[in-house]
């Protein structure tokens, strides 16, 4: 909590730098409550995050409240994180010859996986045109599909959730290419940890031993009402049936009990739900001990796994792998761009070669058809306008129409569309974009390259950036000069 006079309280633990939840919780007016029923309690960084899902409903909050305990709040914000410098690129590591070596050198990589690595098992994405939130929208009744995935909405009614759950059901897939990898260099003595932002368990599957599941997963489940933790495994019959999971104990006291009383939820992290203390713990740990980090397969937009790449120490490596770049505004020192199991193939390969040159035909590009026919013929395109950037097997490059914000170019040829799963609320390895013009806000005033800008040879925009930073510029903004008592 930071409340008006409180500013110390900012620094008492390294745990709040990252946040107590797992993603950007909807606003109440979407999940249940009209944000005319909040409470007068004091604002929190907590209820902040749970009470808005966008900085648009932040605004729109604003215009209509003048609330001045948030201002407060969003003012002490500011002061502590809003300065936040971003992550840059290391200008020795540029190419696939400097990842060869590191990947034969380092001996403590941290690796932090998302919904790509899971892509090839078949898992069904979150956001994508035809993901989850797409069909939920269509199929159930509900304010907002990502309600599907709110603590608070699953309190009231667990039957969609029952309803859906057989499709997230990890005893239906098998691990990746992706997966094995991250195993082999555990095997080797390679791998410090695992992050893993996904709820399949297929980590488990593939015998990786040192992982954090940051979103929980379906190994356990637990009583809502008397917390009795069992194995996931005993929910089975009810999720593949799609029936509520009820416990034993509570529901022979209560058997016609309403609401969520005697439910058994999966361990998994809903919007509103705090992070397991493991993660919190086990990272402050390992990054002052890593000597790599390889982010595979995520967008990067679910707090607060989102901001362990700034916290990783400045001077060790970073290495993108991704259909696509994310992160804005930080850097990776290189960008492999594609599927996942596509670019671990070749990872793999350079693990036991003495250079790159024997397995891979590396040719420069700065056009996307011509990036397309390198990829087509079995080769790694170097994205000239971006040299630290290479791209294989299911890469995309962005839209060159901005006014098309909301598309994707993919300009390498590939059969499955589907993308996994994160925990709820992470997207897929597709990132939504918006349309930023001018000033960064993020980077203002600071020597660093904008996020909007024309390095890849077509204009792109950038991804969006994340809600509390999104919160303490529109409120900073505002606050420069205000229209209004309401607008500040």
């Amino acid at each position: 909590k930071m409340s008006d006079g409180d500013d110390h309280q900012a620094n008492n633990s390294k745990r709040q730098k990252l946040g107590e939840h797992t993603v950007q919780p909807h606003a109440d007016e979407q999940c249940g409550r009209d944000t005319d029923e909040w409470d007068d309690g004091e604002w929190t960084v907590e209820r902040l995050h749970q009470s808005f899902a966008e900085p648009e409903d932040l605004r729109k909050y604003l215009e209509r409240v003048h609330d001045e305990g948030l201002l407060i709040l969003l003012e002490k914000l500011h002061q502590h994180v809003g300065g936040r410098i971003a992550r840059q690129k290391l200008l020795e590591i540029n190419d696939l010859n400097d990842v060869h070596k590191l990947l034969r050198s380092s001996n403590r990589i941290l690796i932090l996986t998302g919904a790509g690595v899971s892509v090839s098992a078949g898992i069904p994405d979150f956001r994508s045109s035809n993901g989850i939130y797409s069909r939920l929208k269509e199929e159930y009744d509900m304010p907002s599909p990502s309600c599907m995935f709110d603590i608070r909405y699953f309190t009231e009614n667990p039957a969609p959730f029952f309803n859906f759950a057989n499709e997230l059901w990890p005893g239906k897939f098998k691990p990746t290419r992706s997966h094995q990898f991250i195993s082999e260099l555990e095997r080797r003595g390679k791998l410090l940890r695992n992050y893993s932002q996904n709820i399949d368990t297929l980590e488990h599957r593939a015998g990786i031993k040192r992982v954090i599941s940051c979103h929980g997963s379906f190994a356990t489940a637990t009583c809502v009402t008397c917390r009795r933790q069992v194995d996931g495994e005993v929910l089975a019959e009810d999720i593949l049936q799609k029936r509520i999971a009820r416990c034993p104990s509570c529901s022979a006291t209560n058997p016609h009990s309403a609401g969520c009383t005697g439910v058994m939820k999966p361990d998994i992290v809903f919007f509103g739900e705090r992070l397991p203390e493991e993660f919190f713990r086990t990272l402050e740990e390992d990054l002052p001990q890593a000597d790599l980090m390889i982010v595979m397969g995520t967008s990067l937009q679910v707090a607060p796994v989102s901001e362990i790449v700034p916290r990783l120490p400045s001077n060790i490596p970073v290495v993108l792998v991704n259909r696509e770049l994310v992160g804005q505004p930080h850097h990776f020192d290189v960008e492999l761009l594609g599927d996942s199991d596509e670019v671990v193939r070749h990872l793999w390969e350079m693990l036991d070669k003495e250079s790159i040159s024997e397995s891979m035909n590396i040719a420069g590009c700065s056009i996307a058809e011509d990036a397309r026919s390198i990829v087509d013929d079995g080769g790694v395109a170097r994205w000239l306008p971006r040299p630290s950037t290479f791209l294989f097997p299911g890469f995309c490059l962005p839209v060159p129409d901005i006014d098309s914000h909301d598309e994707e170019l993919d300009v390498a040829s590939h059969s499955d569309d589907v993308m996994s799963s994160d925990a709820a609320g992470e997207s897929a390895e597709g990132t939504d974009s918006v349309e930023l013009r001018g000033e960064d806000p993020i980077n203002r005033g600071q020597d660093t390259v904008d996020a909007y800008d024309t390095s890849w040879g077509i204009e792109r925009p950038r991804p969006k950036v994340s809600l509390l930073s999104s919160m303490i510029n529109h409120h900073e903004s505002n606050a420069e000069s205000p229209t209004s008592e309401n607008e500040c």
